[in-house]
């Protein structure tokens, strides 16, 4: 586990200041000293912060793309994959991505059945909160795109 992350105490205070363009820059920083240290879900969780910031921004494109590589940055783990059919449907508001994506974490988790770990939840709590977050979509009307 990595106890301090140089550039994330800043990265935090630039975004409580909406001060988007330095928190970018700390998130960088914060990037190059965990790619020294090799963890590969506080990497993917990083490249969704990096992908939240440029979403508010405007760069809806740019966050796509940053919530797919959070994805592949940690591949093990479905919580990637559950932030990103969230912010589909929360943000870009895609609730026929979004859909599909719930059901790639249901098949996913079904397929690879894992146990909770200190790292992780378990298959069957991500299957649980993706019906919860099917239940929402389908519930409401999103742009279908």
């Amino acid at each position: 586990m990595i106890d301090k992350i140089p550039g994330m105490d800043e990265y935090i205070q630039a975004l409580s200041n909406n001060q988007l363009d330095e928190a970018k820059y700390y998130l960088i920083i914060a990037i190059m000293e965990i790619k020294k240290k090799g963890s590969e879900a506080v990497s993917s969780g990083i490249a969704q912060r990096f992908g939240e910031i440029c979403f508010a921004q405007g760069d809806k494109h740019s966050a796509i793309f940053l919530h797919e590589l959070s994805e592949i940055l940690d591949q093990d783990s479905l919580l990637p994959k559950l932030n990103y059919a969230k912010f589909l449907w929360h943000k870009m508001h895609d609730k026929r991505r979004a859909l599909a994506k719930c059901e790639d974490i249901i098949f996913l988790a079904q397929t690879r059945p894992s146990s909770e770990t200190d790292d992780d939840f378990s298959s069957q709590e991500y299957i649980d909160a993706t019906i919860r977050l099917r239940k929402q979509i389908e519930g409401k009307q999103g742009t279908g795109k």
